[in-house]
């Protein structure tokens, strides 16, 4: 199922909060470890035992019930949910329960959080961060990064510096625009860390930003000095501060200073933010609703992320939505210039996530395709590198037996030779060079491209209306695997023929600036573009030379030392 464009009201989002708390947790969709061993940077946390819940008989209640207060964590994770499938909208938040740096609120400023999260589109990253750490103290010290804050909060922050990283490392796995990552809790901290790492990167999730494209703050401490009220010496608000919602009560023994003073120096700079400050509400309710109209925050913080666009533009969901539609019925794709003649390339690329993200829910990625590789077409389209999209293991055809392909008179496909590698390791970060991509793949394999040809745009076709419908990609056939890298790809002649008459002929090198540099090139965009590379997918290179539009008829490709893939094109496949 699609994920339906709506718009949700605030009763009906308190009246799913009311339904929440007959509702057990869900099961999270993965518990990932955040650190490798020994590999955990900062203080550790001072446990004095095993992990565990130290709620006690006679605690006080939460509208009712008890709360989970899970304390000696010594290994931090992030518990990741997302939501039902088809049901996202491509954002994430990393939710940090809180808890004085002693233990963390766990259901009820963690997975309860989650559910919400779930139920508006959301993904959410749980973070289990280590604690206790308060007997670390308050004294400010300097991280090994250089930035300053008190010594308790350096393994928190640290942890969800980690946690939005791996966010963004998995987002093309977990259906995230890595653009749309946020913080949701205690960490004022780790929002305001200017997407400085207060660590060393580690390893490859460490190449992925760490800072939170947006934050929700419930009944922040900490940030406000209790003698001046201004904000405390080391906090900075700068350009590169993200946007924040606030929600505090005026009776919290947690002054809601923290919240004002750091609203008040937001809007000074500039930095868009909303302050709730409610009569009464007290501290530590999280969302579980009461008579107290404090506890419909949620409903506010869904608006204000529908309003800053969050949640996903309206617009441009309901057209990668509708190209979805069309691509699984195999009807003609919708122009992207022609609903949005105004629209920049930003806007574009945000329709081609969209539109990939909804069709994983029923396609799994089988690899990433270039577009538009030749010199000639880069001018032509006016673009200074080759567009990039994702390929669906639906898509993929084996060369064996000279598959017949379907022809439609209403869609007739392009014909085009390409150029593909096998990958052979997972690839997270971005690879350097041309050695370092050999070095991660099993070989070369020759490939024919049939995109679909499913539109009846006007003959002003741009760059932008092929990436927002992900370069057309549909079929692809694949040969048979040349292992190693020995081959010169750029002097490799490549001949297509048609019923016997040659319909292409041209050369590796026919990509811009050669063809491994073209690989290294759509290596990097799928992961600039939040993709992981894993063992088994293909990058294709795109167009080489001529692409035919012959329709029905018997097809072979040569590609010299890689071999021939042969194939027809018939209104009915037999």
């Amino acid at each position: 199922m699609l994920h339906p464009i709506m718009k949700p009201k605030l009763p009906q989002i308190a009246a799913l909060l009311l339904l929440a708390q007959s509702i057990q947790a869900s099961r999270p969709h993965a518990v990932l470890d955040l650190w490798s061993d020994g590999k955990m940077p900062g203080p550790a946390a001072l446990v004095s035992g095993e992990e565990q819940d130290f709620n006690k008989p006679g605690d006080k209640l939460i509208a009712g019930r008890k709360i989970i207060k899970l304390g000696n964590v010594s290994t931090p994770q992030a518990h990741v949910y997302l939501p039902a499938a088809g049901n996202g909208n491509g954002a994430a938040v990393v939710v940090c329960p809180g808890g004085g740096f002693s233990i963390l609120a766990w259901d009820l400023e963690g997975t309860e959080v989650a559910e919400w999260l779930n139920r508006i589109g959301v993904a959410a990253i749980v973070l289990k961060y280590r604690v206790p750490t308060r007997q670390h103290g308050d004294t400010l010290e300097a991280t090994g990064e250089g930035i300053n804050m008190p010594k308790k909060a350096h393994g928190p922050v640290m942890d969800a510096q980690r946690a939005v990283s791996l966010a963004r490392a998995n987002a093309g796995k977990w259906g995230i625009d890595p653009a749309r990552v946020g913080i949701l809790g205690f960490s004022a901290l780790a929002a305001l860390s200017e997407g400085k790492r207060a660590y060393a990167g580690i390893d490859t999730i460490d190449t992925s930003p760490c800072n939170a494209d947006f934050a929700i703050l419930v009944y922040p401490g900490g940030l406000a000095d209790k003698e001046t009220g201004n904000l405390k010496d080391y906090l900075h608000v700068t350009p590169k501060t993200p946007p924040m919602f606030f929600t505090h009560a005026a009776d919290d023994r947690v002054t809601p200073l923290a919240s004002s003073t750091l609203f008040g120096a937001l809007e000074k700079a500039g930095i868009p933010a909303e302050l709730h400050i409610f009569a009464k509400g007290g501290h530590g309710y999280g969302l579980r609703p009461t008579f107290d109209p404090i506890t419909q925050w949620p409903a506010h913080a869904t608006e204000w992320m529908q309003t800053r666009g969050i949640l996903g533009d309206a617009e441009l969901l309901a057209f990668a939505e509708r190209t979805a539609r069309a691509k699984l019925a195999g009807s003609a794709l919708p122009q992207f210039s022609r609903e949005f003649p105004k629209a920049r390339w930003p806007e574009a690329w945000k329709a081609q996530r969209e539109y990939v993200r909804m069709l994983t829910g029923t396609e799994k990625i089988a690899g990433f395709k270039g577009a538009v590789a030749s010199e000639g077409g880069q001018k032509h389209f006016g673009i200074p590198a080759p567009l990039g999209g994702v390929l669906f293991k639906s898509g993929w055809v084996e060369s064996c037996g000279k598959p017949v392909l379907p022809y439609r008179e209403t869609a007739i496909p392009g014909v085009e030779t390409e150029l593909g590698i096998i990958l052979s390791k997972t690839i997270r970060g971005k690879v350097s060079s041309v050695e370092e991509l050999k070095a991660s793949i099993q070989g070369v394999v020759p490939v024919i491209e049939l995109p679909a040809g499913r539109h009846d745009w006007p003959a002003e076709v741009s760059a932008m209306d092929l990436v927002a419908v992900n370069v057309d990609s549909d079929n692809f056939i694949v040969g048979k695997l040349h292992p190693g890298t020995d081959l010169d790809l750029d002097a490799l002649p490549i001949r297509l023929l048609r019923n016997g008459k040659p319909a292409n002929e041209t050369i590796g090198g026919n990509a811009k600036g050669g063809q491994w540099k073209n690989f290294l090139h759509q290596a990097n965009w799928a992961i600039e573009n939040g993709y992981t590379l894993e063992p088994g997918q293909i990058i294709i290179s795109g167009a080489l030379g001529k692409i035919g539009q012959d329709g029905e008829g018997y097809y072979e490709a040569d590609f010299a030392k890689l071999g021939t893939i042969s194939f027809s094109l018939a209104k009915e496949a037999r």
